[in-house]
């Protein structure tokens, strides 16, 4: 069994580990735990074009998180503007830091009726480099 530690220098990057037969697509989320991009559509609706993908590290060794799920998506708040990551809940991107830090996609954003977002549970706010701060 490898070992798996939590990576929170890596937050916000894709990763996967081919060396071990493991092509899967990881984003590596707050508490530095890899989540799993489960299908090309999630990473085209969640990522920039180009956005790299890191394969010479050993992902498989990151401590696993739960995976996105297959509708995860951007949406913005049609009443306040913020953009939130939906993924079974909502998760508040605070920043354009916190946006380039995970390499979101600005263009896949969708407009979103204020209460349709407020019927998802509240979870983790995603949050830009801590020395830039949250606005």
């Amino acid at each position: 069994m490898v070992a798996t530690t939590k990576r929170p220098d890596l937050v916000g990057l894709l990763v996967k580990s081919p060396a071990y037969g493991d092509d899967r697509v990881y984003l590596v989320d707050l508490d530095g735990v890899r989540r799993w991009v489960p299908s090309n559509d999630v990473l085209h609706a969640l990522f920039r074009p180009g956005t790299p993908i890191i394969s010479d590290i050993d992902a498989i060794c990151i401590a696993p998180g739960d995976q996105l799920s297959t509708g995860a998506h951007l949406a913005q708040d049609e009443s306040d503007k913020k953009v939130y990551l939906v993924d079974g809940v909502k998760r508040w991107v605070t920043s354009a830091a916190a946006m380039n830090r995970y390499s979101f996609n600005y263009e896949t954003v969708d407009p979103t009726k204020h209460e349709t977002l407020a019927q998802l549970d509240d979870g983790p706010d995603i949050e830009g480099p801590s020395s830039e701060g949250a606005v």
